[in-house]
C-alpha cells in the first residue's frame, strides 16, 4: 500500500465547459483552458446522502457523498479573473485628489493624467469651496481667489476600461487541480477533475500588502464523472 503526502499549493486550469465567450475572449472549442491560477489554495467540500430502512430497528443503512463545491482561495486579481466575475462597463470614470499652489496671478494647472476632467471642485486652505468646473481641458489653467496659496482639487478623468460589480451571466466551468506531492517520499503528482461546474461569484476582495486577491467558489454540477488520477 502506497503512502500519498500532498503539498499546499495548487495549480488550478480553469476551462470553459463549452464554447463561448468570456469578457472579451471567444473560447473555440469545448474544454478550452480559459486561464491558470498557480500557487492557490483549494478547498473540496462533499455532501453526505444517507439512506436508512427501518422497521423497529434498522435494516438497511445507505451511505455516499457527492463533490458539492470547490473553492479556490486568495486567487490574485488580473483582467482574466475580473473578466470571471464582473461584467465590462461604460461608466469607467476614477476620482483623484491633488494638491496645487497657485501662482502669483492666481492660476492652477492640474496635472495632465488626461485631455478633459470633470466634475472639478477646488477647495481653499480653510476647506472651503472656492470653484466649481463641470468640464476642464487639462491645458488650460483655472484662475483661483488668490495667489501664493493651497489648494485641493478633487476631480474625475475617464479611465482605459471598466467593469460592473454586478454579476455575469452564468457560466459553466471545467477544473484540473494539479497538486504535487510525493509517494512513498518520491515525488508525484494528483489530478482532481471536475466536469461541470458554475462560479458563485464571491465579489468580497481583500487588500493585503501582496496583493488583491479574491476567492472563487465553484458549485459542482453532479455529472458522474469527477475523479482523482494518481500518477
Amino acid at each position: 500500500m502506497n503512502t500519498y503526502k500532498l503539498g499546499n499549493k495548487v495549480t488550478c486550469i480553469i476551462r470553459a465547459y463549452s464554447s463561448g465567450k468570456i469578457g472579451d475572449m471567444v473560447m473555440d472549442y469545448n474544454n478550452q483552458p480559459y486561464t491558470i491560477v498557480k500557487s492557490a489554495t483549494a478547498n473540496l467540500s462533499f455532501t453526505d446522502i444517507n439512506t436508512t430502512a427501518k422497521s423497529s430497528f434498522t435494516q438497511l443503512a445507505y451511505n455516499n457523498s457527492k463533490l458539492s463545491q470547490v473553492q479556490i482561495s486568495d486567487v490574485t486579481l488580473n483582467d482574466k479573473i475580473l473578466n470571471l466575475i464582473f461584467l465590462k462597463s461604460e461608466a469607467k470614470l476614477v476620482s483623484k485628489v491633488e494638491n496645487q499652489i497657485a501662482d502669483d496671478n492666481n492660476l492652477i494647472y492640474l496635472t495632465p493624467i488626461a485631455n478633459e476632467v470633470y466634475q472639478v471642485f477646488i477647495y481653499n486652505s480653510n476647506g472651503e469651496l472656492d470653484k466649481a468646473i463641470g468640464t476642464h481641458n487639462t491645458d488650460e489653467p483655472i484662475m483661483v481667489s488668490e495667489p501664493n496659496k493651497d489648494y485641493l482639487v478633487c476631480y474625475q478623468y475617464e479611465a482605459n476600461k471598466g467593469y460592473s460589480l454586478d454579476k455575469p451571466e452564468n457560466m459553466y466551468f471545467t477544473l484540473d487541480l494539479l497538486v504535487t506531492g510525493n509517494k512513498e517520499d518520491n515525488t508525484s503528482d494528483m489530478n482532481i477533475h471536475v466536469e461541470k461546474c458554475a462560479l458563485k461569484i464571491d465579489k468580497n476582495m481583500y487588500f493585503n500588502q501582496h496583493s488583491n486577491a479574491v476567492d472563487l467558489i465553484f458549485t459542482v454540477l453532479d455529472t458522474g464523472e469527477n475523479y482523482i488520477a494518481l500518477e
